[in-house]
C-alpha cells in the first residue's frame, strides 16, 4: 500500500465543538472483520464505517467498486498472500475488514449450493476460504468476526426493498415481489435474482447450516446493539453513524407499511424468511442478555449521543474527520461480455497475473493524506477530507465547465489551483482521479 507522510490538517470549528468519542473498544493488534451485506438490511451504513476505518489509516478494507465490497479476484489475490506467509500478510495488514454484497452473492455461497448458475465457477471458493481464513487468525489468537444482518421480512424489508428495486418499474408490490428474498440472497438466488419459486428443503438445510456457522448474525431492528458487538470483536472505536441508503419514497413506504394488502402479500411469500429471522432474533437476544456491565454502559453512552449534522443524524455522535483519502490503482472496466472476462465487474480473469499489474494486495491501494488535498471529496459520512466550502453554481452548464477545468487543474497541481479558491460544484468527485495511476494499471 503506497502511503504518504504528512501532519493532519486542523480540525473544523464543528469538531471543536463536539469531540468524537471513542468506545471502549480499542485496536487490536491483530484482526479482521468480514461481513456479508444482505439488501437492505443496514448493510451500507455498515460498509460506511469500515470505509471510515481505511481513510482514518486503521485498517486495510479489501473492497473497491460502486458497492465498497471486495471483488473475486481481489479475495483470491489475499487468499494466495495468506497461504504463502500467513504471518508475513499480518504483519503487512495487522488490521484487516472487507465485505461482500450483490456482485459475489453466487460466489460467496458454499460449493453444495445448486444455483441459477447450475455450477459455481471453480475458480472461487469464497465460504470455505474464509472458514480457513477465520481458523487461520484464531490459531494466531487474533480477532476475527464473520457478521451478517438480518431485518425483519413482514413488512420492512419486503417494504424497503420493492420500494428500492420495484417501485421504479411501476409494477405493484404483489406483483412484484419474489420469494424468500432474504434468504434467497444469502444463497446467492438459487433461482434468479427475485425469482418467485419456493426454495427447496436442501436450500433450507444450506441457509440455517449456512448462517449456524456466522460468529455474529445481527438484527437491524437492533441495530447499535449488532454494531457494538461487531465492534467489540475486532477493535473498532470509532463507528458512529448515520443510516446509508435508507430508503425513497417516504409517503408511499408509510402505506405500504400500513397496508393490510401489501402485509398479506408479503405474508404469502416470506413464509421461510420470517421463520429464518424468528429463529437468529431470538439466539441474539439471548447472546445480548448474557453481555457484560461494560458493554451494556458503551451502549447506553453510545445510543445517548445524537448529533444533527444538516439533516443528517448520527448516532454515537460525530465521526472523526479522515486522515486519507484511499484511491485503487486498478479498476475493472464495465462487463463487455468478451472473451476472458467474467460478471464479477468485467475484471479479466488473469488480471492478477498480468505484467505490470497489481501482484500484491497492498498494490491496490494508495493512500494520500488529506493535507495534501486542496479539495473536498463528498463522501458517504461526509466528512472525507473536507477543506473547502462548497458552492452550488448557478448555471448547470458552469458546473460542468468547472468540473473539466479544476480536474484538470488539481491533477496537474492541486496546491497551487487550490489557492485560487475555484468554486467546486457539489457533486464534485474529483478527488478519486487527482492522482493518476501508475502505467501498467488498468
Amino acid at each position: 500500500m503506497s502511503q504518504h507522510s504528512s501532519p493532519r490538517g486542523s480540525p473544523t470549528e464543528e469538531q471543536h465543538a463536539v469531540q468524537p468519542v471513542p468506545l471502549p473498544f480499542p485496536l487490536k493488534n491483530c484482526s479482521c472483520g468480514v461481513f456479508r451485506h444482505l439488501a437492505k438490511t443496514g448493510g451500507s451504513t455498515i460498509q460506511s464505517i469500515f470505509k471510515r476505518g481505511e481513510q482514518l489509516g486503521d485498517f486495510y478494507y479489501a473492497a473497491f467498486g460502486t458497492w465498497n465490497e471486495i471483488r473475486p479476484t481481489e479475495f483470491n489475490l489475499l487468499m494466495r498472500e495468506v497461504r504463502a506467509d500467513f504471518d508475513g500478510f499480518v504483519r503487512r495488514h495487522p488490521r484487516m475488514l472487507m465485505s461482500f454484497h450483490k456482485q459475489t452473492a453466487e460466489q460467496f455461497a458454499p460449493s453444495g449450493v445448486k444455483n441459477h448458475l447450475k455450477r459455481r465457477d471453480p475458480a472461487f471458493r469464497i465460504w470455505e476460504d474464509l472458514l480457513e481464513l477465520r481458523a487461520r487468525y484464531r490459531s494466531r489468537g487474533c480477532g476475527f468476526v464473520l457478521a451478517t444482518m438480518l431485518r425483519r421480512p413482514n413488512p420492512g424489508l419486503y417494504v424497503s426493498d420493492y420500494l428500492f428495486e420495484g417501485a421504479p418499474s411501476g409494477m405493484p408490490l404483489d406483483e412484484w415481489i419474489g420469494t424468500d428474498i432474504q434468504t434467497a440472497a444469502l444463497l446467492g438466488w438459487p433461482f434468479g435474482w427475485n425469482a418467485r419459486r419456493n426454495l427447496t428443503v436442501e436450500h433450507r438445510r444450506q441457509a440455517v447450516e449456512m448462517l449456524d456457522a456466522f460468529d455474529l448474525v445481527g438484527l437491524t431492528e437492533r441495530f447499535s446493539e449488532s454494531l457494538l458487538l461487531l465492534a467489540r470483536a475486532i477493535g473498532l472505536p470509532h463507528v458512529q453513524y448515520r443510516h446509508m441508503n435508507a430508503g425513497i419514497m417516504p409517503r408511499q413506504k408509510q402505506a405500504l407499511l400500513e397496508s393490510a394488502a401489501a402485509r398479506r402479500a408479503i405474508d404469502g411469500s416470506s413464509w421461510f424468511d420470517t421463520m429464518v429471522y424468528e429463529r437468529y432474533a431470538a439466539r441474539f437476544g439471548r447472546g445480548l442478555a448474557l453481555v457484560d456491565a461494560p458493554f451494556r454502559a458503551a451502549l447506553r453512552g453510545f445510543e445517548a449521543r445524537v448529533v444533527m449534522r444538516g439533516t443528517h443524524r448520527y448516532v454515537g455522535g460525530l465521526p472523526p474527520l479522515d486522515k486519507y483519502m484511499v484511491t485503487s490503482n486498478w479498476t475493472c472496466p464495465r462487463p463487455t461480455g468478451g472473451p476472458g472476462r467474467v460478471d464479477y465487474g468485467g475484471c479479466p480473469e488473469i488480471q492478477y497475473g498480468v505484467p505490470g499489474g497489481p501482484q500484491t494486495l497492498a498494490d491496490t491501494k494508495t493512500l494520500v493524506p488529506c493535507d495534501e488535498i486542496e479539495c473536498t471529496k463528498i463522501a458517504a459520512d461526509g466528512f472525507a477530507c473536507s477543506r473547502w466550502e462548497l458552492s452550488v453554481p448557478e448555471d448547470p452548464a458552469e458546473e460542468h465547465a468547472s468540473f473539466a477545468d479544476v480536474t484538470v487543474a488539481l491533477s496537474a497541481s492541486p496546491r497551487r489551483a487550490a489557492q485560487g479558491r475555484v468554486a467546486l460544484p457539489v457533486r464534485l468527485k474529483m478527488c478519486k482521479t487527482i492522482f493518476s495511476p501508475p502505467d501498467g494499471f488498468m
